[in-house]
C-alpha cells in the first residue's frame, strides 16, 4: 500500500488544527490559510467543528492554477479575520516576511494561528519519513525550524501585535497566536 503523505499525516495535520479552537471564535468572516494543501482539510475542519466562515482564501505555493503564495500577500490590508498556517513556515524561504504581511491583511481584533516544529523535532521527523509514516518530500522540504525566540524575533519591529506561544507535542512543535490590536 503506497501512502503518499505518510501513514500519521492525517493524524499529525488533525492535531496541529485542534489547537487552534481555542483560539477562534465560532463565527469567523474570513480566513486566509496560507499553506493551505490542494484540498483545504483546514476548511472541512472549520466545517466539522461548527465554525460559521464566510470567506475562505486558500494559498499554496506549490498548486499551479489558482492564487500562489509570494513574499508580498495578494491583498489589501485588513481584510482578514483569521489567518492560519499549519506546518507552513518552515517551508518558505522568508518566514519573517510572510508574516509581517500576515499581520497586514490582518483586521483589528484578528488572529493568526502558525504552527511550525522546533528544532527538537528534526531527527525525529527525519526517521519517521525514512520509514513512511510521515511526507519524506515535505520534510525533505524543510528550510529551518523554529523556536519561541526565533518566531518572536520576527516579530520585533512589527507594530500593534500581541503574540502568544506554547509548545506542544513535548515541544517538538510551536504553536504561535499573534493578536492585532
Amino acid at each position: 500500500m503506497n501512502i503518499p503523505d505518510g501513514l500519521l499525516e492525517p493524524l499529525a495535520r488533525q492535531i496541529r488544527f485542534k489547537k487552534s479552537l481555542p483560539f477562534i471564535s465560532t463565527n469567523i468572516l474570513s480566513v486566509l490559510d496560507l499553506g493551505a494543501g490542494v484540498d483545504t482539510p483546514y476548511l472541512k475542519f472549520l466545517k466539522r467543528n461548527s465554525v460559521n466562515v464566510k470567506e475562505y482564501i486558500a494559498l499554496e505555493p506549490r498548486i499551479k492554477k489558482g492564487i500562489r503564495l509570494k513574499k508580498k500577500l495578494p491583498f489589501k490590508d485588513s481584510t482578514f479575520n483569521l489567518i492560519v498556517g499549519f506546518a507552513f513556515l518552515e517551508h518558505v524561504d522568508y518566514p519573517a516576511d510572510i508574516m509581517r504581511e500576515a499581520v497586514r491583511v490582518l483586521k483589528p481584533g484578528g488572529k493568526i494561528i502558525f504552527t511550525a516544529p522546533s528544532p527538537r523535532s528534526k531527527f525525529l521527523l527525519e526517521i519517521l519519513s525514512k520509514v513512511g509514516l510521515i511526507s519524506g518530500r515535505e520534510i525533505s522540504e524543510h528550510k529551518r525550524y523554529f523556536n519561541k525566540e526565533s518566531l518572536f524575533m520576527m516579530l520585533e519591529n512589527i507594530k500593534d501585535v500581541k503574540p502568544s506561544h506554547k509548545y506542544f507535542e513535548l515541544g517538538l512543535n510551536n504553536l504561535l497566536i499573534i493578536e492585532k490590536s
